[in-house]
């Protein structure tokens, strides 16, 4: 093997494998996209591009989201404590959360509704819990279809909840006696249970010799990347506070801090980690191609959010998205308008509500992004149009990451496998 000082870092995505070429100084030279080949496994592909290459980098570092990640539903003691807790180390471990059930409320048959991991939360560790002792007792997960269970909740009640459901796999309660999330077991446990799934689904293991790193999920990556980006650690200077909008093929993942949401009366930001992520699972500019199309066809301000972009050709564009005819550029422009509008105004507690007016910058990043030409006052005028009335878009920065360096970022900080 030739000897150089570059490393390849590897994205194996849902529809793109992308591959940038870092230096010793870690310093991003080039990056290549390559479309999956759906013919062949993801390894099979990587081995294959990677051939091709002229010189070969003495380190690999892998990340990857080919499966798009595992579906998580949560059965909580309540929505604002519990539940708010569990998502947000479920979505931070790279899962996509279904649904937050509350395990005190009557649901009716569920036709449909499939998880891999269902998990169950609520209350602090404590012996006095006839409450919660008499709910576990009562349970009935027969309307639920998902392969694995998680008990998070009083470990005081662990054994009684293993006694009527032998194949749950316990972990740690999260909170501690002064319901501040404490303890991160759960979001290692679902990160686990995510990377299992991926290489088992989509043929990544026989990609793990090759990497110098643990193939960790694609979401997780730019989350790390996030929590660098809000110490100023990874050389992109943005004004803070800041939130990451990273545009997929499948999905659209909110990368966020707690100090830019609008916590609603009773929440608490104990409940939330320093850097937290939301997925929108239906929006994406190739897998979920149809369904943001759908969303953006039936949006109340669809005429509004086009005459930001297309100006005159308003018109006829509306008609064409009507239609279902859309291009890539709208779409992609869609699915930040589309984002944006359920965080500013959340139908339901499972959408955390971010605040705009508290906001300094916002980031868009994603492959996709790389081969548009997008605007930054489009991206602006679209802030503009979902503020309030009466508010100014103030100095709310837009940084669009044209190079998909974040993800780059991340996994460059994550260590080796013997941890040099």
């Amino acid at each position: 093997m030739i000897s150089c000082d570059t490393r390849n870092c590897i994205d194996v995505g849902s529809t793109q494998i992308k591959i940038a070429e870092i230096n010793d100084q870690g310093i991003l030279l080039n990056q290549s996209f390559h479309t999956r080949d759906f013919s062949i496994s993801p390894s099979d592909q990587v081995r294959s591009i990677l051939s091709q290459q002229l010189k070969k980098p003495k380190e690999i570092r892998i990340c990857s989201s080919a499966n798009g990640g595992i579906r998580v539903g949560i059965l909580a003691l309540t929505s604002r404590f519990s539940g708010t807790a569990a998502r947000s180390l479920a979505l931070g471990a790279g899962a996509n959360v279904v649904f937050t059930h509350i395990f005190t409320e009557k649901y009716d048959k569920i036709i449909n509704l499939t998880v891999d991991t269902l998990i169950f939360i609520g209350g602090i560790d404590c012996e006095d819990s006839p409450i919660l002792k008499e709910k576990i007792l009562l349970l009935d997960l027969s309307i639920y279809n998902y392969r694995s269970l998680i008990y998070a909740g009083n470990n005081r009640l662990a054994a009684i909840f293993l006694k009527r459901f032998p194949h749950a796999m316990i972990v740690p309660n999260p909170f501690d006696v002064g319901l501040g999330v404490h303890d991160q077991s759960l979001l290692a446990y679902v990160r686990k249970l995510y990377l299992d799934d991926l290489i088992d689904k989509e043929s990544i293991r026989d990609l793990t010799e090759l990497s110098h790193i643990p193939i960790l999920p694609t979401p997780g990556i730019v989350n790390i990347a996030f929590e660098m980006l809000a110490r100023q650690k990874t050389g992109i200077i943005v004004p803070l506070p800041c939130i990451v909008i990273d545009i997929g093929g499948a999905t659209t993942d909110v990368h966020f801090g707690v100090e830019t949401l609008n916590l609603k009366e009773g929440m608490d930001s104990r409940f939330y980690l320093s850097s937290n992520r939301y997925v929108f699972t239906d929006l994406g500019v190739v897998a979920s191609r149809s369904s943001t199309l759908l969303n953006l066809s039936q949006h109340i301000r669809l005429y509004e959010f086009l005459q930001v972009i297309c100006g005159p050709l308003s018109r006829q564009v509306y008609l064409d998205i009507r239609e279902g005819s859309i291009t890539d550029e709208i779409l992609f422009y869609g699915c930040f308008f589309l984002a944006l509008d359920q965080l500013v105004n959340p139908v339901t507690d499972n959408v955390p509500n971010i605040d705009l007016t508290k906001l300094a910058s916002i980031m868009i990043t994603g492959g996709a992004s790389k081969a548009l030409i997008l605007k930054k006052e489009i991206f602006s005028a679209l802030i503009q149009l979902l503020l309030k009335q009466g508010n100014t878009l103030g100095n709310i920065s837009v940084i669009i990451d044209k190079q998909y360096e974040m993800w780059v970022h991340g996994i460059m900080a994550v260590r080796n496998k013997n941890n040099n």
